[in-house]
């Protein structure tokens, strides 16, 4: 099969999962800033939205977000998505709470 972009370079460390709050594909991965970003798709091999900045590339060094698969977004019973992220600075891994909006 010939191969196909899911969503264009660069992204790294990517999260994917199903959202029941939303109704749709989520998708996390940091930036080449430093920064975390959220998209959306009907499907998960997109059309994916663009990109909304979840954790602000100011944090600079910030990698690695991974959904937590009981996130109530995720699981339906309510819309906070709960993620892993790591630091460069320190090495600390960190839990992030991110509430998702309707239509996202």
């Amino acid at each position: 099969y010939p191969e196909s972009a899911v969503v264009n370079a660069p992204v790294s460390e990517l999260s994917v999962a199903y959202s029941e709050y939303l109704d749709k594909y989520v998708m996390l991965y940091t930036t080449t800033t430093g920064g975390i970003v959220l998209r959306t798709a009907e499907h998960p091999e997109g059309k994916w939205s663009n990109p909304r900045t979840l954790v602000s590339p100011a944090l600079l060094g910030m990698y690695g977000p991974m959904m937590l698969p009981t996130s109530p977004a995720l699981t339906g019973s309510g819309r906070d998505l709960y993620f892993n992220a790591s630091q460069w600075s320190g090495y600390n891994v960190m839990l992030i709470r991110s509430r998702l909006q309707p239509g996202w």
